[in-house]
């Protein structure tokens, strides 16, 4: 794993003790950072690299601690955020999901909630969202599944329950990147499939939506136009932004920040 020095502009190598990946989720919480899930294999059918392991990083010394596994087997490109007290994890892929589970780091345990939903419920189930967290509110869109449009839903933890929000614009795009401060979510690229691999696309855009309006508004392009599979972070108020890859599959190194106003 690399770390970023955002005031020395500098990569880093830290320990790493996990198992090759791909498609993991990760978010922070308390100074560390959790990571875990992802797919381990070559073949979607081997049963048993769908992953379930989950991590805590502890940058303070460098280590890593293994953590109650993930209760689902749908872990491909799966989201995950924090509210500072749980850790979110969910729609992952095995099968199409709209599952939604919480972590609890002062136990060591997970729960499942939104758990009311049925398959024709809302939101729809979907693989490899965007997802954030917006001053106190928790949003999830987008994504990938055949037919499945360009949705945005806001969960509302206090009645375990989903609401209906302002679509991303554009048609639904999977691996896109997102990150947020206390008032937007920023969305970085992402591909969309289309009814075939013929008929799909990637986005160059950057966009970002505000709670308070409930809106989404262009913020530019990225400079080295379309790609997926990128990564995004905030540190204060500057979106760091970039790596992944480009709409012909060459990977991308190149890494950009801006300042939000």
């Amino acid at each position: 794993m690399l770390v970023y020095d955002a005031a020395l502009d500098e990569w880093s190598q830290v320990a790493t003790s996990l198992p090759a990946r791909v498609n993991a989720t990760a978010t922070t919480m308390d100074g560390n950072i959790y990571v875990g899930l992802g797919y381990g294999g070559k073949s979607i059918y081997d049963e048993q690299m769908y992953l379930r392991d989950f991590y805590r990083f502890e940058p303070e010394n460098n280590s890593w601690t293994r953590l109650a596994d993930y209760p689902s087997g749908n872990t491909v490109a799966a989201i995950s955020f924090s509210d500072g007290q749980y850790i979110y994890v969910g729609f992952g892929f095995h099968s199409f999901t709209h599952e939604l589970y919480r972590y609890n780091p002062k136990n060591d345990a997970w729960e499942q909630v939104s758990k009311h939903l049925s398959a024709s419920d809302y939101p729809p189930r979907v693989m490899s969202p965007i997802a954030g967290v917006v001053g106190t509110r928790y949003f999830v869109g987008t994504g990938f599944r055949n037919f499945v449009g360009s949705f945005m839903a806001e969960y509302i933890p206090a009645s375990d329950s989903w609401e209906k929000r302002t679509p991303v614009p554009g048609k639904a795009r999977h691996n896109a990147a997102a990150t947020a401060t206390d008032e937007q979510l920023f969305v970085f690229g992402g591909w969309h499939y289309g009814d075939s691999l013929t008929t799909g696309f990637h986005y160059d855009d950057i966009l970002s939506y505000s709670p308070d309006n409930d809106q989404w508004t262009s913020y530019g392009t990225m400079p080295d136009g379309q790609a997926e599979n990128r990564v995004a972070a905030r540190i204060g108020n500057t979106i760091y932004f970039g790596l992944g890859e480009d709409q012909h599959g060459k990977l991308l190194t190149n890494f950009y920040c801006f300042e939000v106003k």
